[in-house]
């Protein structure tokens, strides 16, 4: 038995019933049994990613869907608890006085990712927003990751025959107005 602070702790099991997501299942018949084709199968139908998320755990508990396509039921609902959280951290809002006397509402507490001494099964670390390493990560994440995000948009900008230097101009100029603010 598992204990806490020496103490045993009861067994608790989680039973959730899932019958509407089989019935959808059954009604919507998809093709779950390979990655690429419930790919094709969602595209295809158009049906919304928690749309699929239903249809892939229904279908595993009655082999209908690919086993690897989502994690075990237990990480999912993990995972989906500590998503919930990370949004109400990623939306607590704090007033923050600049050195050029404006006021600014930012995040209260920013995710600065995995540190070299975190254990992995922990996640991201959360600090306030004045915390030191933040202004390390933020500029980090600038230089590192937006890029990427950047360039993925233009490219479906350019993908879809838009005028990739007018999307470009027009995020510049969003750029230069929110550094006006800020200094």
């Amino acid at each position: 038995m598992p204990k806490t602070n020496d103490q045993p702790v009861d067994t608790v099991a989680l039973t959730v019933d899932i019958t509407d997501w089989a019935q959808e299942l059954a009604d919507a018949n998809p093709d779950l049994m390979d990655k690429e084709q419930a790919i094709a199968t969602q595209m295809g139908r158009g049906f919304s990613p928690q749309q699929m998320g239903r249809m892939i755990v229904a279908g595993r508990e009655v082999g209908k869907a690919e086993r690897t396509l989502v994690p075990p039921t237990k990480l999912l609902i993990q995972t989906g608890a500590a998503v919930s959280w990370i949004n109400a951290l990623s939306h607590a809002k704090e007033t923050f006085a600049l050195d050029n006397g404006n006021e600014i509402d930012a995040r209260r507490y920013v995710g600065i990712g995995m540190l070299k001494d975190m254990d992995p099964l922990d996640g991201t670390s959360w600090r306030p927003a004045e915390d030191p390493i933040t202004l390390e990560r933020s500029l980090s994440y600038l230089a590192q990751v937006v890029p990427g995000h950047i360039w993925s948009r233009l490219a479906l900008v350019a993908v879809n025959g838009g005028d990739v230097q007018e999307a470009a101009d027009a995020l510049k100029a969003n750029i230069d107005e929110m550094v006006a603010r800020l200094v």
